[in-house]
């Protein structure tokens, strides 16, 4: 069985096309035309505490860890989850 993925779509004004949230390129969309990809979080290795942190633009915490590859993994669900409950993802 191929990997699940998640698509979130959210609502749009009228003529716009509506906000869609993935973290795979399982899916070609080049046919959909011009996309915007705003990035929502950032991975920082911290040199104080010598671990990873995911945060959200805004500064929230995420996780933090000492593997990277675990806080992308934490960083997706987390979004993921927040996009679930219908959760605003602040950009700044």
């Amino acid at each position: 069985m191929g990997k699940k993925i998640s698509i979130f779509v959210g609502p749009a004004q009228e003529g716009a096309v509506p906000l869609v949230y993935l973290h795979t390129e399982a899916i070609d969309l080049s046919g959909l035309g011009l996309k915007e990809a705003p990035r929502v979080s950032d991975i920082e290795f911290n040199t104080t505490t010598q671990q990873w942190e995911a945060r959200l633009l805004d500064g929230t915490l995420i996780a933090t860890g000492n593997s990277r590859d675990e806080l992308i993994n934490a960083e997706r669900l987390y979004i993921d989850e927040k996009f679930r409950k219908g959760e605003e993802i602040p950009k700044e």
